[in-house]
């Protein structure tokens, strides 16, 4: 069985499906939007590095390039027995 929708219809049923379309709106806004840890620690990032200077951003994104090209390539021990740090300077190693 097929329903017509007229006017007198809508003028009788839009009330309440507004009412309670408008309740499903207002719980979800209530609940608020969970974000992933991933969007917070980006976010994070991008706070903080806007509080500091143009210089302080550049030099601490250089570190971050550094870090990431050192964890790329695998720390070799030298013959002398030490662990490298960077390229330039070493740490002995207490065995």
């Amino acid at each position: 069985m097929r329903q017509e929708v007229t006017d007198e219809f809508l003028y009788q049923y839009m009330p309440q499906a507004e009412e309670a379309w408008i309740g499903a709106i207002e719980k979800q806004a209530e609940e608020g939007h969970v974000y992933s840890r991933r969007f917070e620690k980006k976010m994070k990032r991008i706070l903080k590095d806007g509080s500091r200077s143009s210089t302080m951003r550049r030099v601490m994104r250089m570190g971050r390039r550094a870090r990431s090209r050192e964890e790329a390539i695998p720390a070799r021990r030298s013959s002398a027995g030490t662990w490298p740090v960077t390229g330039i300077f070493e740490i002995n190693r207490i065995e």
